[in-house]
């Protein structure tokens, strides 16, 4: 399913680290020390934002894990409650016996 957001979060993600490997070839053929001095700090700016949108992401996903698990664990509760009754139409199914509660 297309989520806007996280498309949003990705790109910014790629266009950051685009940044990065530029800013790491500029620091690399930079001729002069103020140059290089100048680029380092730039890329040292860009690497916090890029470490935070990274963080973010990983954040992002422990909610989305953390939703799917409390997803499965309700599933289980439930099917827990109603092992006998899973197993009985089951087993009907196997055996051809008409369900009971069927139309």
């Amino acid at each position: 399913k297309y989520e806007p957001e996280k498309y949003d979060k990705a790109k910014e993600m790629f266009d950051l680290e685009k940044q990065e490997r530029q800013m790491s070839s500029r620091y690399r053929q930079a001729k002069s020390d103020a140059d290089r001095l100048a680029t380092k700090q730039k890329l040292k700016n860009l690497l916090g934002r890029l470490f935070d949108a990274r963080l973010e992401a990983q954040r992002s996903e422990v909610a989305e894990l953390e939703e799917r698990l409390a997803e499965v664990k309700k599933d289980i509760a439930r099917r827990e409650n109603s092992k006998d009754k899973i197993i009985d139409r089951h087993l009907a199914d196997l055996t051809g016996e008409e369900d009971e509660l069927s139309w």
